[in-house]
């Protein structure tokens, strides 16, 4: 599959999630991640996705603010695959390290039309922003349109085929 976007100009992206995060310090007395895992409240469609997590706190050296998953929705038991309402009982099917301070073009692979969102911020960070946005904007796939230009193609030698065999 080859996705093609225009990812510059208006009304691209549509801003889905904005909202800070405050660390507990008494989570390093039991050697927790300050800021909890984050399960965002939302279903998601678009695969196509930007992410931002920034922080005042963070030191120059830091470079990641922690692992943005994508979930389906579904429970396997019994070598039968169950649906489910709670990303918390999904199946993890992709994951990306988000940079600190940064925005970031994530593309997750699309298994299924529908899916679920975690983030785990990395355990020292205390206090940080998170954003996350989706792209509105055409989204062309190469492979789709070959596949359509060959299933045309073969319709033609179809009528050929057809119109040949009228004339025996």
């Amino acid at each position: 599959m080859t996705l093609n976007l225009d990812l510059s100009g208006t009304n691209k992206w549509d801003r889905i999630f904005y909202q800070p995060f405050q660390g507990n310090p008494e989570n390093k007395k039991i050697r927790a991640p300050l800021i909890e895992p984050f399960e965002f409240p939302f279903i998601l469609q678009n695969h196509v996705l930007a992410i931002m997590v920034s922080s005042s706190a963070a030191k120059p050296r830091w470079r990641t603010s922690g692992h943005l998953i994508q979930t389906y929705p579904s429970v396997i038991t019994g070598g039968k695959i169950l649906l489910s309402e709670s990303p918390s009982s999904g199946v993890d099917a992709a994951k990306k390290q988000v940079g600190i301070n940064t925005i970031e073009l994530v593309v997750f692979p699309k298994l299924a039309n529908q899916y679920y969102l975690w983030f785990d911020f990395v355990p020292w960070l205390l206090f940080a922003t998170l954003g996350l946005w989706q792209f509105a904007g055409n989204q062309f796939d190469a492979t789709q349109e070959v596949l359509e230009t060959i299933k045309i193609d073969i319709l033609r030698v179809e009528a050929k085929v057809d119109d040949i065999s009228s004339y025996q």
